[in-house]
């Protein structure tokens, strides 16, 4: 099975055409019900002037005033939290939706290098996708597992992408956590501490896996949620901050910097069932540690935090989306893989 790598985020957003009559109307209906088995989020969202607007009732024309765009599920695309720190961006590997005329989810779309490799259909009308007949290459059968619509998040969507082999249906030989959204509602550029009064909280769920994301052999990873995990923007400084507390394994307090660098501090791990899923402090196993703040996103540190932010306008963020990858440099420890979804606390 070939190395999974980075999910970028970078959307390619396409206009769609349509007509708005009542037989179309029906079938994005029916398009809506048979997506929700698998996002929750809306699947059209209509771009015009200053304050795009959601469309959940029909397909749009093309002939939309004011230089208006349409965008469907096809334009979101998933950041994984496998972070290989490569310096070579054409070693990206992104999955995205596709999506047929009414707008329901049909396929699973892999590129790889910048070209299209891999179209896997959906099985049904659920979360489950198989290799097309005519592929040659891919995964042979794969399962989305969202949370955004336990939150209500109609802009972003997180969870896991569970690929399996043909010999065992059960057991999935890859797990990754999986966040993403629209671009076109991504405020992340415009967090500026200077733009808020106050700090902006977002209640959510965080979940993730502690463990080579790529193995079938039981108890080599260690699966985590904690549903009531709290993301704050604060305004005083404008970092960000991820707190979770995991029965199984530590609390964590992950961080982004405003000047870009991370810092995770692990706590209270004593109820962690075996010494393979501790970090180590000083060469053995603890139930604290501290990664101290350092660069993010560098090779050298092995530490990835980072958040996206989602709204109807820069000053109103309502969702917000994060992703996490942590290992020890030069240690035997297993990797922390997260990825966090939640609204703004009202």
């Amino acid at each position: 099975m070939r190395k999974y790598l980075i999910f970028t985020s970078v959307l390619v957003l396409a206009a769609c055409g349509g007509g708005s009559g009542g037989g179309v109307v029906d079938a994005r209906s029916s398009a809506i019900a048979n997506n929700a088995k698998i996002t929750g989020m809306k699947s059209f969202i209509v771009v015009g002037g200053d304050n795009p607007t959601l469309n959940t009732n029909a397909r749009v024309s093309t002939s939309l005033a004011n230089g208006a765009m349409q965008y469907d599920l096809e334009n979101v695309v998933f950041q994984s939290a496998d972070k290989e720190f490569s310096t070579e961006p054409d070693e990206d590997f992104i999955v995205r939706f596709k999506t047929d005329e009414s707008g329901e989810i049909i396929a699973l779309d892999t590129i790889d290098d910048g070209e299209h490799e891999i179209i896997n259909k959906r099985a049904g009308e659920d979360n489950k996708f198989g290799r097309a007949e005519d592929s040659g290459d891919g995964f042979d059968y794969a399962s989305l597992e969202l949370f955004g619509k336990d939150n209500g998040m109609q802009y972003s969507d997180f969870g896991f992408i569970e690929i399996y082999g043909t010999n065992d249906a059960k057991n999935p030989m890859f797990i990754m956590p999986i966040a993403g959204g629209y671009e076109v509602k991504n405020v992340t550029e415009h967090m500026d501490k200077d733009n808020f009064a106050s700090d902006v909280v977002f209640n959510g769920i965080a979940v993730g896996n502690v463990g080579e994301p790529d193995t079938t052999v039981k108890g080599e990873r260690l699966m985590l949620r904690d549903d009531s995990a709290k993301l704050t923007f604060k305004q005083a400084t404008g970092d960000s901050e991820l707190s979770a507390k995991f029965d199984n394994w530590y609390n964590i307090v992950a961080t982004k910097y405003n000047d870009g660098d991370a810092r995770i501090v692990f706590s209270g791990g004593n109820s962690i069932s075996s010494d393979k899923f501790r970090l180590k402090d000083g060469g053995k196993p603890s139930n604290n540690f501290d990664t101290g703040k350092i660069k993010n996103n560098e090779a050298a540190t092995k530490l990835s935090v980072g958040f996206d932010y989602y709204g109807d306008n820069s000053s109103n963020p309502a969702e917000a989306t994060g992703i996490i990858f942590y290992q020890q440099p030069g240690e035997d420890t297993m990797p922390l893989l997260m990825g966090f979804g939640g609204v703004v606390q009202k």
